[in-house]
């Protein structure tokens, strides 16, 4: 017999000492005073305690920043600068860039060929996977065709696609894309091809012809050898004067600026206010690449070159109306590649820090298997490349979002895309930075919230000629330089790998600070093994739950808002399925979806997503408790107990393993996710 909600509650009351308020020697004492505040309704009229109305407040679609800190065993302090709605909970984005089709001639330089397409593909992508950001792609080329010229018929097909996403509150980052520079530097006869830059900024007498080598390898090489891309990249960082067809002489940047600022005052203007609070900012610039560095070191580049361009994003951006939205700036592309033949620039070069209307933007791409490396992606592969991210956005004092990461479909051995995939996601959640190398994920380990490079609608349907040639029509995977990244397939109706990798649990927002997350989604690689990486291990050397099993585990500290935690659920989980353990509560498939709210206090209720159709969101309720505070523990766990894949766990066993928990994340605050298997590096015990 499934144990019911009061009985959970009783429970939770006698256990509920081991949640108060550590004693001072905790090592995760906050800094930050959160706010008990109450939550006003819009009406002025008293509102439940629990209900659905929170939605409807224009504050919780408001996104701003704030700090959050953490006081390691150690006595470190760690300043992390994260996104909070405007109700004061801590928000995390999940998402997919939209898409490389822009890339592309074909579809007139936009995410989709048509707003009705655009419409389509946006809904499937919403209903599949529940993302709630998109990184949008628009072109320089698209905007501005020619001198003293903004296409704004272009700007208008971007601006309906941009609703399509926000009708479904889905936030945008608004992506000014390019790669190598422009596909005007590269001649019909040419193995590969750019875009971004439009003809008339690139007067062929000023360029050699394009030559990447006797053997090219892409994009990579193309940025390191092809004089002509370099020579383009140099000369946009100088502000180089040009003749333009016109006749008239232009500044490569400054026409830039112009017209970001223009497209962007554009855009700001087919939105409503409504709509425009979902536009998170504006991505500046796409993988700078230095294309020669004159003399200066890689530090002397960074404040002299790149960050007076983001400086003039940001007085463009602000011109157009976007002072309350982000500059999204990207370093250096090879500032910490992992890949022996470049060395990484390093971060921490700025000599003086961004300040409030930045986000630190990088992108993370696995250059070392696809070159040299031959050792398979295990446990932990990425957790030093992910950990760089995160001290640099604590060096900037700016919020982060890995914008880009992902890995070509079809991968096998070392490049086995399941489990490149499933290894970035794992050091987007989860370090052990802090704890070491125990196999367990550190206590405390600042997600990076994340867009997935890509949702193309058109994947093995395209029909671009490369470089205008008309003997060169390419049609199958991305359409562009034989990239084959698009997790989406048949007009946005299937997926090129598994779908267990696709398709996350991940929290939108929580209602305290967010300590840790960790899903485990238990994919299967190449060769039909499942991924099971991790278990949950409450008791050092005790017993192991879940290793093979659909999880996500979810802390946060405090109680910033009366607004609930919001988790996101895969649209396979069925609620007849799901065993729910909290700080206060036990459930055990007895979740009804949409059943009443503001039955009992803590409540845990299972809702209709409000992005996906078919997906459901786990909403939960910390109360205000006599003696919690501002540093009190809260988690959920929420698994996915199908029979077809593990056999359930009992009630019984599953409230003894919630008061193990209690005592770890609770009282003791030490990470529970042990990692299981072959760890990549050094120094792990044996499992």
């Amino acid at each position: 017999m499934k144990k019911s909600y009061l009985t959970g509650l009783m429970l939770a009351v006698l256990y509920s000492a081991n949640c108060l308020p550590a004693l001072a020697a905790d090592s995760g004492a906050v800094v930050e005073t959160a706010s008990f505040g109450a939550f006003v309704p819009e009406t002025g009229s008293a509102l439940p305690l629990h209900s659905l109305a929170f939605e409807r407040q224009p504050a919780a679609q408001t996104i701003t920043t704030g700090l959050k800190s953490y006081l390691t065993p150690s006595g470190q302090r760690i300043d992390d600068v994260v996104f909070r709605d405007g109700l004061g909970r801590e928000a995390y984005f999940r998402g997919w860039n939209v898409s490389g089709t822009a890339k592309l001639v074909e579809s007139g330089y936009k995410p989709f060929d048509s707003t009705s397409d655009a419409r389509t593909g946006i809904a499937s992508m919403a209903d599949m996977t529940a993302p709630n950001l998109i990184r949008l792609l628009v072109m320089w080329e698209g905007v501005n065709p020619a001198p003293d010229t903004i296409d704004y018929a272009y700007l208008d097909r971007i601006a309906e696609q941009m609703h399509a996403a926000i009708s479904r509150r889905i936030y945008i980052l608004v992506d000014f894309h390019q790669d190598l520079f422009s596909r005007y530097l590269f001649n019909q006869g040419s193995w590969y091809t750019g875009e971004g830059a439009p003809a008339w900024v690139l007067p062929k007498s000023d360029y050699p012809q394009e030559y990447c080598g006797i053997i090219c390898t892409g994009w990579s090489q193309l940025s390191l050898t092809d004089e002509a891309i370099r020579l383009a990249s140099r000369n946009f960082w100088n502000n180089q004067p040009f003749t333009a067809p016109n006749g008239k002489l232009y500044q490569l940047q400054d026409v830039y600026l112009w017209q970001l600022q223009k497209s962007l005052q554009y855009l700001k203007s087919k939105l409503s206010p409504q709509e425009f609070t979902y536009v998170l900012g504006v991505d500046a610039w796409n993988e700078p690449i230095d294309g020669g560095m004159q003399g200066l070191t890689p530090k002397q580049w960074d404040n002299q070159k790149l960050w007076p361009f983001y400086l003039k994003a940001r007085t463009a951006a602000d011109q157009a109306g976007w002072n309350q939205k982000w500059v999204y700036s990207e370093p250096l592309v090879f500032w910490n590649t992992n890949v022996g033949i470049v060395a990484p620039t390093g971060g921490q070069l700025l000599d003086t820090k961004p300040g409030p209307g930045f986000v630190f933007n990088p992108h993370f791409y696995d250059a070392g298997r696809q070159a040299l490396d031959f050792s398979p992606v295990e446990n932990a592969t990425y957790f030093q490349s992910f950990d760089d991210i995160r001290k640099e956005s604590r060096y900037r004092g700016n919020a982060m979002l890995l914008s880009e990461f992902g890995a070509s479909v079809g991968g096998t051995g070392r490049q086995d895309t399941v489990r490149t995939i499933q290894a970035m996601y794992q050091a987007a959640e989860a370090s052990d930075a802090i704890g070491g190398k125990t196999r367990y994920v550190d206590f405390y380990s600042a997600p990076i919230s994340g867009t997935q490079w890509q949702w193309d609608h058109y994947y093995d349907h395209h029909h671009e000629y490369m470089n205008f040639n008309a003997s060169k029509l390419i049609t199958s995977a991305d359409g562009w330089n034989g990239e084959n990244y698009s997790v989406a397939r048949d007009f946005s109706t299937g997926y090129t790998l598994d779908a267990r990798v696709v398709e996350r649990a991940y929290p939108r927002r929580t209602q305290g600070d967010l300590m840790n997350f960790y899903y485990n989604d238990m994919a299967q690689d190449a060769s039909s093994q499942p991924l099971n990486w991790a278990s949950i291990r409450p008791q050092q050397g005790g017993p192991e739950w879940f290793g093979n099993t659909q999880f996500v585990l979810v802390t946060w500290r405090g109680r910033r808002s009366d607004a609930p935690t919001e988790i996101a659920l895969p649209r396979t989980w069925k609620p007849e399925n799901l065993a729910v353990l909290t700080d206060k509560t036990l459930h055990n498939g007895d979740l009804t979806k949409n059943a009443p709210l503001n039955q009992l206090p803590d409540e845990v209720a299972l809702a209709s997503d409000s992005i996906s159709s078919t997906a459901s969101r786990l909403l939960v309720w910390d109360d205000p408790d006599t003696g919690e505070d501002a540093n009190s523990i809260h988690f959920a766990l929420v698994v996915n107990q199908d029979n077809a894949t593990a056999p359930s766990v009992g009630t019984s066993q599953l409230e003894t393993l919630r008061q193990d928990l209690i005592k770890a994340l609770c009282r003791d605050r030490r990470g529970v996710v042990y990692l299981t298997g072959t760890m990549t590096g050094v120094g792990y015990p044996s499992n």
